[in-house]
């Protein structure tokens, strides 16, 4: 997400000929990384540790409704869609930053075989079998962010996963009070634009109160 904020500060990544970063120089990029930073130290908007630690096993804070919108990953919609239904989740882009720029920063998986290294052919070997159907269907399928084949990214073992874990999710009545539960910001589609998550069933409980 840090690579959203920095871009809709206007901020830049690379200069003109892509072989240096600026992110790191350039005033709008700083201010950008900056306000990531701040959502988390001075304003806030994340779970406090005693909170995080009332999340059960293979569950995230939008799913045990600690939190009404998530900004940053989408792995673990998955496991909110369980809990709260498939109904119960809106995505949205992310708001325009200061200087009326929308964009979205998305990342993938990414392998890769060093030039340097001494064990080429059996580092191809392994990357080769990741991608065979018996290699997409292991335990990195539930840990990758989104699979680079479709049927893979339709498989009921990454529907049951998705990023967080293949057991099933459950509530639990040791979550904090209604009242004292936090907004957050989270995630991307894999395409297009960087979508806020937000939870409809925290919304309703909202204009109820």
């Amino acid at each position: 997400m840090m690579g959203t904020y920095v871009r809709n500060f206007g901020g830049k990544v690379l200069n003109e000929a892509k072989n240096m970063a600026l992110y790191g120089d350039d005033p709008n990029a700083i201010r950008g990384a900056e306000f990531g930073v701040d959502l988390h130290t001075r304003y806030k908007v994340t779970p406090t540790a005693e909170a995080r630690k009332l999340i059960p096993q293979g569950s995230n804070s939008l799913a045990v409704e600690i939190v009404a919108m998530l900004n940053n990953y989408f792995g673990g919609i998955a496991v909110a869609r369980q809990v709260l239904g498939p109904d119960k989740i809106d995505f949205a882009p992310p708001p325009k930053g200061p200087k009326g720029i929308r964009q979205a920063r998305v990342a993938g998986n990414a392998w890769s075989v060093l030039s340097l290294s001494k064990a080429k052919d059996a580092s191809w070997e392994v990357l080769r079998w990741l991608h065979t159907r018996e290699g997409l269907l292991s335990p990195q399928l539930t840990a990758i962010a989104w699979p680079p084949t479709i049927w893979a990214a339709k498989s009921p073992q990454r529907s049951r996963g998705n990023g967080s874990s293949s057991r099933p999710t459950t509530r639990t009545s040791s979550l904090p009070p209604r009242r004292t539960r936090e907004r957050v910001s989270t995630s991307p589609r894999p395409r297009g634009r960087r979508p806020f998550v937000r939870s409809r069933r925290s919304r309703r409980s909202r204009r109820r109160r």
